[in-house]
């Protein structure tokens, strides 16, 4: 069919009718157009402002998320995703960034969706955008729950033991996989000889695998470990 501006109908010799097409402009192309990323970004702001209300987030906290939403409209990020799960993405980047004692699953009880899902996207955002974020520091969520505990007037005796507590403990950690020596976080307080007698020498280490892509992961390994190999040797 020819390429018109709207839909026709065009009659043939024997009398009947054929639809000749629509016009496709040539610039177009696959992608958002203009407009359409206006209208996303428009839509993701609307919703940024909901879910961080609903999370008791500050403004400077939704500006933050709506600059990287802009980022994930312009990567093309959003194609194909949820936008609640990129916009949970963002915001939950902006809390890690600002170590606020919100946790991910806090994000999935607002959202009504699975924390897995919303894991999976924020990885692979932090991922496109090569964001390096803070470990997740345990001793942020002290105070938010144990004042649920209703300890009456202890609340804050028992704040602070924790906190003393958590100091020598290791990282709760997050979604992302992590790598640490033991002998450096959960055995520290143990001697060498104490550690060896558990089957943990001096060198030993530890992986936390969290929710990256299970190929990706591998590769960064077999990367990581031949970069030691090359300079061992």
């Amino acid at each position: 069919n020819a390429i018109v501006n709207e839909v026709t109908f065009a009659q043939d010799a024997g009398g009947g009718s054929s639809v000749v097409g629509q016009f496709v402009a040539t610039s177009s192309g696959l992608g958002f157009g203009k407009e359409s990323r206006e209208v996303a970004f428009t839509n993701g702001q609307r919703h940024i402002s909901q879910l961080a209300q609903a999370l008791r987030l500050a403004e400077h906290h939704q500006e933050a998320a709506q600059r990287l939403f802009m980022l994930a409209v312009q990567h093309n990020f959003i194609q194909g995703r949820r936008t609640q799960h990129v916009i949970a993405a963002c915001l939950y980047t902006v809390c890690r960034r600002e170590k606020t004692p919100h946790l991910l699953i806090d994000f999935s009880d607002v959202l009504q969706t699975n924390v897995y899902l919303l894991g999976s996207c924020f990885l692979k955002f932090t991922r496109l955008l090569s964001l390096a974020l803070p470990i997740i520091d345990p001793s942020l969520y002290i105070h938010r729950f144990a004042s649920k505990l209703e300890f009456g007037d202890k609340t804050h005796l028992v704040s602070m033991c924790a906190l003393r507590l958590v100091q020598r403990a290791p990282s709760l950690g997050g979604v992302e996989s992590l790598v640490s020596e033991p002998r450096y976080t959960s055995h520290k307080p143990m001697t060498p000889e104490q550690r060896a007698a558990i089957g943990i020498p001096d060198g030993f280490i530890r992986l936390s695998v969290g929710l990256e892509d299970a190929d990706d992961l591998i590769a960064d390994l077999e990367q990581a470990l031949a970069a030691a190999r090359s300079s061992d040797a």
